[in-house]
């Protein structure tokens, strides 16, 4: 944690190693005010495209 923000990374269980072996990860970055989170951001690396467009 620093000051108003927070930060989480995160390894994907359950969905196979793509071909170029980068394991699943995910890093989020949320800001906090009073108490609740107002605002956040993800970035993700090695999830297959099926997984990225699930909830589309």
């Amino acid at each position: 944690m620093d000051a108003d923000r927070v930060a989480v990374r995160s390894a994907v269980a359950g969905i196979p190693v793509p071909d170029d072996g980068v394991q699943p990860m995910l890093i989020e970055i949320f800001r906090v005010a009073d108490g609740r989170f107002v605002e956040a951001w993800g970035l993700g690396q090695g999830l297959p495209l099926e997984v990225l467009s699930a909830d589309s």
